[in-house]
């Protein structure tokens, strides 16, 4: 009988370790009071979606088919067409849906680096997508349209990405919008996400055995996770 109990003892232990962990782990998938769940139909219904406007009246329905580079340009990077699933474009037209409600005056500027523009409003940060790989021209292009509506190139971050068929660029006045999204062989401008650290607060993790690959050097930092 002795024996009997003193092999239950340690497979008791081992499943209250067991329970224990699977406990912790359950909680840590439960968000917590500081956290505010987002929901992303709020702000991508197409139902809800200004129309989008040039001047006075709704823009008209833009060719955003792939197309042959001009001189200057080069062939695309990447697969031609991935614009037409973009996640942030409900209706389809080639604008962020965020940068549309922004233009519609629903919606404010999120870019950490935002600025007042020259049309008054807190400047956005976007990415600029071409049907093929931005040359020269398109740079000298996107750049005439951002001075004519303020931009100051001096402080601001405009960089044309070789990985991806892309410009990046913060401090864009509100007003450019439009005007960049006429411009030849844009076919998708993103509004530059922002990137939130969502692992600051994070539950202790259990080392259940030794181990000589994690020592326990970062763990008497109180370091853990």
């Amino acid at each position: 009988m002795r024996n009997s109990t003193g092999m239950r003892i340690p497979v008791i232990l081992a499943l209250l370790v067991f329970v224990m962990d699977v406990s912790v782990a359950a909680g840590a998938l439960v968000p917590t009071p500081e956290q505010q769940s987002h929901d992303v139909s709020e702000d991508f219904d197409d139902a809800d979606l200004p129309p989008l406007m040039c001047g006075e009246n709704v823009c008209p329905d833009k060719d955003r088919s792939p197309g042959f580079p001009p001189s200057g340009s080069g062939w695309p990077v990447e697969e031609p067409g991935w614009w037409f699933g973009y996640w942030y474009d409900m209706d389809s037209n080639g604008m962020d849906d965020r940068l549309q409600k922004i233009i519609a005056g629903q919606r404010v500027s999120v870019s950490t680096t935002s600025i007042t523009g020259a049309d008054g409003f807190p400047t956005v940060a976007i990415v600029v997508d071409y049907s093929w790989h931005p040359g020269s021209d398109d740079i000298d292009a996107i750049k005439q349209v951002l001075f004519n509506h303020g931009w100051q190139e001096e402080g601001s971050w405009f960089d044309p990405l070789g990985i991806l068929d892309s410009i990046v660029i913060d401090h864009v006045p509100v007003s450019s919008l439009i005007d960049i999204w006429l411009l030849d062989g844009v076919v998708m401008i993103e509004e530059q996400n922002v990137i939130v650290p969502l692992l600051d607060k994070a539950t202790r993790g259990s080392k259940v055995r030794d181990s000589d690959i994690f020592d326990e050097t970062m763990r008497d930092f109180g370091y853990d996770g």
